[in-house]
């Protein structure tokens, strides 16, 4: 990987310090609009960090409070990561693997911009434990090469204390 992006989606400004990101869900262009892709793959010494966003607590937010709160239920984020996610999280692997560049172990991280969200830190686990399980099988049967090592969900305001020292800070649109 050799291009290098300003890593900002929506209202999120991403600091990954020296590290080559790409901003992936754009790369392609109209050839590859049916092949959904994370946000950035940011590569490291010994992995390709997969990064998705997802920010209900955007300030150019069009859905109704009812459709915001939603995302601080179980159900809204079984749904995001069944419907979005994991589709993303695949079609990065399939281009990247067709591309010849996933010679590293991938990770993704989910990040959620939850501010304006009344969020119990504790349906964290289960989403993850969902998320996990989502990666290994989609269909009936598990699939046999497991193409995403690890997987992290995780708030916009824990992002830096998870993947220190990269940052990530909220910008006016």
């Amino acid at each position: 990987m050799t291009a290098t992006v300003s890593p900002k989606e929506i209202e999120l400004e991403f600091d990954f310090g020296s590290r080559v990101c790409r901003k992936l869900d754009g790369e392609g262009g109209n050839d590859f609009r049916l092949l959904k892709r994370v946000d950035f793959v940011v590569e490291e010494e010994d992995r390709l960090l997969l990064v998705e966003v997802k920010d209900p607590s955007k300030s150019t937010s069009t859905a109704s409070p009812e459709e915001i709160a939603e995302w601080g239920t179980f159900g809204k984020l079984k749904t995001c990561l069944h419907e979005r996610v994991v589709p993303q999280a695949r079609g990065a692997y399939c281009y990247l693997h067709l591309m010849e560049e996933d010679s590293k172990p991938m990770d993704l991280v989910w990040v959620i911009g939850l501010e304006r969200v009344s969020f119990d830190q504790k349906l964290l686990g289960p989403v993850l434990d969902e998320l996990r399980r989502r990666l290994r099988k989609e269909g009936e049967t598990p699939w046999r090469r497991q193409y995403i090592r690890e997987a992290y969900v995780t708030p916009v305001a824990d992002f830096s204390r998870f993947f220190a020292p990269y940052t990530v800070t909220r910008v006016e649109p």
